[in-house]
This record gives structure tokens, sequence and C-alpha cells, in this order.
């Protein structure tokens, strides 16, 4: 049985990841929301059961990550997965990132909307 819990926010993210699934070819997704537990990777040509493990590679913050995940969604959208560690330094090194680029927004008078997790 998979529990999915998330302690910290959604961070909207944008960059590319490989998906390896039993050590086959990788699978190219885009990384679209990061919190300190997980993260969501869309992907149309890959469902995975939940409870799967899989590897993530990506490049993030000058550096190139590495992590074992685990499926805890899957839809033909793409896929939610935990974080085995939490990766504190990658989740608060992209909030800082996205924090800064609105404070800038804030400075040129750009309004600023904030993901609450509710539909309009």
């Amino acid at each position: 049985m998979v529990v999915e819990r998330r302690y910290s926010g959604r961070c909207p993210v944008h960059f590319e990841a490989a998906i390896r699934y039993r050590d086959g070819r990788p699978f190219q997704a885009q990384a679209r929301d990061l919190s300190l537990e997980g993260m969501f990777l869309e992907i149309a040509a890959l469902i995975l059961p939940r409870g799967t493990l899989v590897d993530l590679e990506f490049s993030a913050l000058g550096k190139t990550w590495r992590l074992s995940v685990l499926v805890v969604h899957s839809s033909p959208g793409g896929i939610g997965v935990m974080l085995r560690e939490p990766q504190a330094e990658l989740y608060r090194g992209l909030l800082d990132i996205r924090d800064g680029i609105e404070l800038q927004g804030v400075a040129r008078g750009a309004e600023i909307r904030h993901d609450t997790g509710r539909s309009p």
C-alpha cells in the first residue's frame, strides 16, 4: 500500500527529466511541479502502475540530479512521484529562484499569481 503525504507546498517548475524504468531506455518527461516530497512529471507515452520504483535524472541548479522515486499516481497525462529522500536543497533552491523572479516582477509592476491548488 502506497501512502502519499505532502507536507510542503508545490512549486511550479519547468525542466526536462529522464525516467528510467527497469534499466530500460529513458523516457523523456517534463517536470511541472515540485514539493519537498515529490513532483509531477508530464509524459504522454508512459503509464506506470502505482507503487513502481523508477529512477529520475535531470539537471537543475547547476548540477545533475539522480533520484530514486516511487510512482504514487499515474494518468494518461503524466505521473506523480514521491521522492524516497526529501530533497531540501533542490526544493529551496528552486523556491529561491522563483521568489527572485517574483520580486523582480513586483519591482516592474507585474501581477503575481500564487498557485493555491484550487480551481478558479
